[in-house]
């Protein structure tokens, strides 16, 4: 999911990972515990991003299923 949202949509956008969590009005250390995969993307804030990067709101939340998958396999 970090790659994801830090390559397609950040980096795209030249938009900081700070003006990120402004925008979505949350902490930038959640940002980056999303982003570092320490943290689930809760649903309102998949709603968020959708509506920020005109996405459809499933996009984030098979994102973060795919994610939980992942880390299911590790351990």
């Amino acid at each position: 999911m970090g790659e994801i949202l830090t390559k397609e949509f950040l980096k795209q956008l030249n938009m900081s990972r700070e003006e990120l969590a402004e925008s979505m009005g949350i902490c930038k250390q959640d940002i980056e515990d999303i982003i570092c995969g320490r943290r689930r993307l809760m649903t309102d804030e998949g709603r968020i991003l959708a509506e920020m990067f005109g996405t459809a709101e499933g996009f984030w939340i098979n994102l973060q299923a795919l994610q939980d998958r992942k880390e299911q396999r590790s351990k």
